[in-house]
């Protein structure tokens, strides 16, 4: 009895075991759990009046072991149930003066209630959000990748539209400031204590915090909506500075190449290497002639495993919808773009801040094609060559033209780009990236440029530079493929030049869209059509494709009825009508003309011509009579295009840019075929974005002198072995050979060896014999000088 007592008490101390007995066997053990709440409430009693002090050094435990045990009893106690309730009440209400530890003991408290499916993420989150307004950057960290991984998992198998339509509310109200908000100044910060002193209750912590979470599910494809960009771009307006630009970051990196790896990097502890099908062949083989053992067999299965998950991962990629850009998604791009501008025109930012802006505002006008005339009156201040940061300027102002934009207003631009930058007295990389610019700018606005401006900017084809050269070219290969007719004679070449003679020579028109009249490559896709094009009989070579064949198009009620009125499907039984009247007529013609011949052999040669050609002009004629209308028709109005023929397209169109053209001249020829394997880089498209190196011409490195050159032979000797001959040195516990070992025994080891005692008792004969040897073999050496 006495051994039960000690037992029950010891139980009220231990609450790991007390934990482990409740978890195999909770109505058992429903007294102790009930006393160790009671004690708990009594515990949060004390918290709750003084919650700035240091808890008891048992609370935390407490408070694990209730969050462990919970679980057990909140479907039938209802004090059990009340738990979860009472410590989010604690937290909110006393969350920014409480006692860190204190702090963190409640929220793994909740984590593992919510991860037990006692709380909901509903209920759980909001509160999260607001707890990043404390001072307590552990706790901030803990709750952002709790939260990211929450959101992720409830998005893992469907969308959760209910929680993530919440969650983004509470986003949307986090980040928003109220109406008239100023951020405190340095000074009010430090004299702020916490930040719920703020009296608006805006948390610039808790903004910061919220917008970095939005955007990582952004990065994460789990919230892709426009919902969740539109909230990211109202942050572009936030008087706090370091959630502004966290915004703007975001859209202007959202849309390159490199910017999607944020994603790939937070998802790199799940990533696992890619085996292929060859990898798998290669393990199976070798299991098969390696020893037999269970670490291999369990290597084995691995990657098998592997495998198979690498092959649904990428049929899933497949399956997943087109992901659009940012910028393209963003509710009424114009006003936005519009109270963009204004805030860079009105607001005192840095420069670089400026520039953050201005490279926003003009991908804006890129994707949209947006219309903010003095956007470019206002960078034109800034167009010169001692100014910090020239180049982006360049390329921000050629990435916000586009062919709508009226060429009055991007003429001014240029005439300034070609006056502050290319000029005699600026250096190489200054007119260079001038030209560049200009060529960038022209390429999407080509009425832009005059035909005096161009005419001046042609003759740096002849600077001593070579970038210089370049940047010339390519502004003169631009216009002759955009309209010729702008350049002098001597620069239209030869093909601009043959096609304004013959009337057919390009031309620009402003707001004139150029639509395509066929599909690319279905000229070449015709030019198959009698032998390659359908290939029926090789099934192989199309199996995958939904090809259509000659045969179904025949079939079917609809019938083709020309202007005759014959119809197609009578066409075959009337031609071979006609084919059988036509051998008929043919046999008793062909008997005259033979006697004729035979009568008439002096007979005049032409008169024979003329009966020859009369004969194929007949042939011809029948021919054309029995053509089908429908071939004069192109292809693809003729069939509907498979993916098999266009694969055959595209296949066509590299061999065709892989043929290298006639010629004696083998630089053209090379130039030639270059430029028919590389798309022109000068019709670009108006929604690609300007590359800031692309307008700065290659710097040829510096010749280095003695210094550098043996700082890098000193780099380059670094983690390596010392240099020389390796003879006589081992490695470390390598012994020798034993032909080493017998040259190095002492005589009187090998005194009585056979080799030495036969050598003792060889006779005279075979001493000679040996000794003739050994001269030969001197004389050898000696000639040939080894």
């Amino acid at each position: 009895m006495g051994r039960q007592r000690n037992r029950e008490a010891s139980l009220a101390t231990n609450l790991p075991q007390l934990q482990n007995l409740i978890k195999r066997d909770p109505p058992s053990y429903l007294a102790e759990f009930l006393q160790q709440l009671r004690h708990l409430d009594a515990q949060l009693l004390i918290v709750a009046r003084a919650p700035h002090l240091a808890p008891h050094k048992s609370l935390p435990e407490l408070l694990s072991f209730i969050s462990h045990t919970v679980p057990c009893y909140h479907a039938t106690q209802p004090d059990a149930a009340k738990v979860p309730t009472t410590l989010l009440s604690l937290l909110q209400t006393a969350a920014t003066v409480m006692h860190p530890d204190l702090r963190k003991a409640l929220v793994s408290a909740l984590i593992m209630l919510h991860n037990k499916n006692v709380l909901d993420s509903q209920t759980l989150l909001p509160p999260f959000f607001l707890l990043f307004r404390c001072k307590d950057k552990v706790l901030r960290e803990t709750l952002h990748t709790f939260i990211i991984q929450d959101i992720k998992t409830a998005n893992q198998k469907h969308k959760n539209n209910k929680l993530n339509k919440a969650i983004q509310n509470m986003l949307y109200s986090v980040l928003t400031p109220p109406p008239g908000y100023k951020p405190p100044s340095a000074a009010q910060t430090a004299a702020l204590a916490t930040a719920a002193d703020d009296p608006t209750g805006f948390s610039p912590v808790a903004a910061s915090k919220s917008l970095q979470i939005c955007i990582e599910l952004y990065k994460k494809q789990i919230w892709n909506d426009t919902k969740t960009v539109n909230v990211i771009a109202e942050a572009c307006f936030s008087p706090i500075l370091k959630i502004m630009t966290m915004a703007v970051h975001f859209f202007i990196g959202a849309d390159k190449k490199d910017g999607e790896d944020g994603a790939d990097d937070a998802d790199s502890d799940t990533e696992e290497t890619v085996v292929t099908a060859q990898d798998v062949t290669k393990a199976h083989h070798t299991s098969k002639i390696t020893k037999k053992s269970r670490a291999n067999a369990r290597k084995l299965r691995k990657m098998v495993a592997a495998h198979k998950r690498s092959v649904k991962s990428s049929d899933t990629e497949k399956d997943k919808p087109v992901q659009f850009s940012a910028l393209q998604v963003v509710y009424d791009p114009q006003t936005f773009a519009e109270k963009l501008f204004a805030q860079v025109k009105g607001g005192h930012f840095a420069f670089e801040t400026k520039l953050l802006l201005l490279n926003l505002i003009s991908r804006l006008i890129a994707s949209h094609k947006l219309f903010i005339l003095s956007f470019y009156t206002y960078l034109q201040k800034y167009l010169q060559p001692h100014q910090r940061n020239v180049t982006s300027l360049l390329a921000y102002t050629a990435q916000a033209s586009h062919d709508l934009v009226p060429p009055d207003v991007l003429a001014p631009v240029i005439r300034v780009i070609a006056d502050q930058f290319v000029n005699e007295h600026s250096s190489r990389e200054v007119i260079s990236a001038g030209l560049n610019a200009i060529r960038e700018i022209c390429t999407r606005a080509p009425l832009a440029m005059d035909a005096d401006l161009l005419s001046d900017l042609v003759q740096y084809k002849n600077h001593r530079d070579k970038s210089v050269i370049m940047a010339a070219r390519s502004l003169i290969g631009l216009f002759r493929e955009v309209n010729p007719s702008l350049l002098p004679k001597n620069e239209r070449g030869k093909t601009a030049a043959m096609q304004m003679q013959a009337g057919h020579a390009p031309s620009v028109e402003f707001g004139r869209v150029v639509a395509a009249s066929r599909v690319a490559g279905a000229e070449l896709l015709e030019e198959l059509s009698g032998d390659e094009m359908m290939d029926d009989d090789d099934d192989a070579a199309w199996e995958g494709w939904a090809v259509e064949s000659d045969e179904d198009s025949s079939e079917g009620e609809w019938m083709d009825v020309p202007e005759d009125g014959i119809e197609l499907s009578d066409w075959s039984d009337s031609s071979s009508d006609s084919e059988s009247d036509e051998d008929d007529d043919e046999a008793p013609e062909a008997i005259n003309e033979a006697d004729l011949d035979a009568a008439a052999v002096g007979s005049d040669a032409e008169s024979d011509e003329e009966v020859d050609s009369d004969d194929e002009e007949e042939e011809e004629e029948e021919e054309e009579g029995d053509e089908d209308p429908n071939a004069r028709l192109p292809i693809e109005a003729r069939k509907f295009l498979t993916p098999a023929d266009f694969a055959k397209m595209a296949q066509l169109r590299a061999t065709q840019s892989q043929e290298p053209t006639g010629g004696k001249n083998k630089r053209k020829r090379a130039a030639a075929h270059l430029a028919d394997n590389e798309p022109s880089s000068y019709m670009a498209a108006a929604t690609d974005f300007v590359d800031e190196d692309s307008l700065v011409p290659l710097r040829k490195k510096p010749k280095s002198d003695y210094e550098e050159r043996m700082a890098s032979i000193a780099a380059g000797r670094e983690g390596r072995e010392k240099y020389g001959s390796r003879k006589g040195k081992k490695a470390p516990g390598q012994s020798t050979s034993n032909t080493e070992k017998r040259r190095t025994k002492l005589f009187t080891m090998v005194s009585k060896s056979r080799k030495v005692s036969s050598k003792k008792k060889a006779s005279l004969r075979d001493k000679t014999a040996t000794q003739r040897k050994h001269i030969q073999r001197q004389k050898i050496g000696k000639a040939t000088g080894l």
